[in-house]
């Protein structure tokens, strides 16, 4: 018994546990708001959500955002600079974040779920 809990708490454990829960979290979401075009406002709330979700939550939610980052910021990014590249404009459709929160009274995290 006493083997197994210095196995449970032993440095290996809370070091993995520190960097899952504590840096990691903070680092790749940096990371992912790179994907995102520099003018898009997600990269600001993206960051400032981060520290809104609970500790225990956090490594999820920010695979979450990986997952929104990879088919909505990369895919966006890339189709404003194939646009750029041949002239064009890019044409938005649709409503940014905040604007569509108020017109349905609900607040970002819900629409973002």
């Amino acid at each position: 018994m006493a083997s197994l809990i210095s196995q449970v708490i032993s440095w290996p454990v809370f070091v993995t546990a520190l960097l899952v829960f504590g840096l990691a979290p903070g680092a790749l979401l940096r990371l992912i708001v790179l994907a995102f075009p520099r003018d898009d406002p997600r990269r600001r709330e993206l960051l400032g959500d981060l520290y809104a979700v609970p500790r225990i939550e956090r490594p999820f939610w920010v695979f979450e955002q990986l997952e929104l980052a990879i088919f909505e910021g990369l895919r966006n990014r890339f189709a404003r600079s194939r646009a750029h590249g041949r002239g064009g404009a890019i044409e938005n459709i649709g409503y940014r974040g905040p604007t569509a929160c108020a017109a349905a009274g609900i607040t970002y995290r819900q629409l973002d779920y």
